[in-house]
């Protein structure tokens, strides 16, 4: 455990996954189904674009008709000037990104790699960060990456687009960035609102160490932008913390696609191994 220890809450502890890598398991005590068991808050997070101008872009809170945008770029909203300054540290250059490729908007996916780009310049200039495990520098270091070669033409173009934002820099780090994209695009949360409506996508360290299964003991909830584990079910000291990647009403051969397609796993759970298309608690 290690270092790991101060970044869990008491009761939780990463170990070893045996085939999965690594992954949170209970670690001294057992918890009762209904127990929120680990809270995040995320490394980036955006509003998609059909959410925008109607939830702030910081704290997610809906007030459509209150919302005031940006000024400079004119794309990014906030309900309160407190939430503005708190985003600035990370919204300042991309701000000046936006405004600068206007009237062309950038892509969801562009957005939260240029924030994430951000977020670790951000934590490079920090000095009240808590130490990472295996001297990582930042979180994104300790995170699983899906590599795809199929996909390097489209990771690459969001990389291109993230250059530009950044206003085309002699020194961008293009493999840096690519390798990032990679991690992004499998350690990437849907962020919904009380009504469970997509709102947005964000990434979080120590909940992305949560491994899936179709038999989950665990389901993601918000409250805004902060990431909640609550358990679904009763579980057991030293049993391991598992959520699902996809939804859970799809086929059985509709989730191994999806699974094997974005995180480049075939999933071994009771519900995709078992050769009965039906069992007697619902659809496999």
């Amino acid at each position: 455990m290690g270092e790991w220890k101060q970044l869990l809450p008491v009761g939780l502890a990463v170990k070893e996954a045996g085939s999965k890598g690594r992954g949170i398991f209970t670690y001294g005590q057992a918890f009762k189904a209904g127990d929120n068991v680990l809270q995040a808050s995320p490394i980036a997070l955006v509003v998609s674009k059909e959410g925008r101008g109607e939830y702030c872009h910081y704290c997610l809170s809906r007030k459509s008709a209150n919302l005031m945008r940006c000024t400079q770029c004119k794309f990014i909203y906030y309900c309160s000037t407190h939430c503005q300054k708190q985003d600035w540290s990370l919204h300042k250059q991309e701000c000046a990104g936006i405004s600068r490729i206007s009237p062309n908007l950038p892509t969801d996916s562009m957005r939260l790699l240029l924030r994430c780009i951000l977020a670790y310049h951000k934590r490079m200039k920090s000095k009240k960060c808590v130490p990472l495990p295996n001297d990582a520098k930042w979180e994104f270091d300790l995170l699983c990456s899906n590599f795809d070669d199929t996909k390097l033409e489209g990771y690459s173009y969001m990389v291109k687009g993230v250059h530009l934002l950044l206003g085309e820099p002699s020194d961008f780090a293009f493999s840096f960035a690519m390798d990032l994209f990679h991690k992004i695009s499998c350690n990437t949360f849907t962020v919904y609102d009380a009504e469970l409506k997509s709102i947005g996508a964000a990434v979080y360290f120590i909940p992305s160490l949560l491994n899936h299964s179709c038999w989950p003991n665990c389901t993601v909830c918000y409250n805004g932008p902060v990431l909640n584990i609550r358990l679904l079910e009763d579980v057991a000291d030293g049993q391991e913390l598992l959520i699902s990647y996809v939804d859970l009403l799809d086929a059985r051969e509709v989730r191994k696609e999806t699974l094997m397609h974005q995180y480049g796993f075939k999933c071994t759970c009771s519900r995709c191994c078992n050769n009965s298309q039906y069992s007697i608690t619902g659809f496999n």
